[in-house]
């Protein structure tokens, strides 16, 4: 088996697991011992035949994130940045899917499943804890405070 074939076997594989960016199939053939002109001709191969394109990824990932691990928009956008995906690809796709209605929505989903950890916490305190885990989940300030007052109600 030649080089190039091993390569391409590989990187099959690879994808049969999940869809990939371009940007992670080139680091894993590079981590595998990949040349250059081999990762060149295997990505440009894949593009070609439709099995690797950053757009269609960033609509999976998505998908996935706000379906079986809801995360807010910030930290999603850097997910995908992380995974090699442009700036305009990034916004296109991120920008067109999440209104701050489901942001707050998702958040508020988030919330309603961890309320019962706070429950034997003063107010003050539990709206900092509630606060500080919307934040880390990639929740802006105005999502992260709406979702805490809907969850607790307005006159909490």
């Amino acid at each position: 088996m030649d080089q190039f074939e091993r390569f391409w076997n590989y990187t099959l594989k690879y994808l049969s697991y999940r869809p990939r960016s371009i940007k992670e199939t080139i680091d894993a053939l590079r981590r595998k011992g990949s040349p250059d002109d081999i990762t060149e001709q295997i990505v440009q191969k894949l593009s070609e035949q439709g099995f690797l394109d950053d757009e269609k990824f960033a609509i999976w990932w998505l998908d996935q994130r706000t379906t079986f691990k809801p995360k807010g928009q910030r930290l999603i956008k850097a997910e995908l940045q992380q995974k090699g995906i442009s700036k305009e690809i990034i916004e296109q796709i991120v920008g067109s899917l999440s209104s701050s209605s489901s942001q707050t929505a998702t958040a508020v989903q988030l919330l309603n499943k961890r309320v019962h950890r706070y429950k034997n916490i003063p107010l003050k305190e539990m709206r900092e804890k509630m606060f500080n885990f919307l934040i880390h989940n990639g929740f802006d300030f105005d999502i992260a405070k709406s979702a805490i007052d809907e969850v607790l109600g307005k006159g909490v």
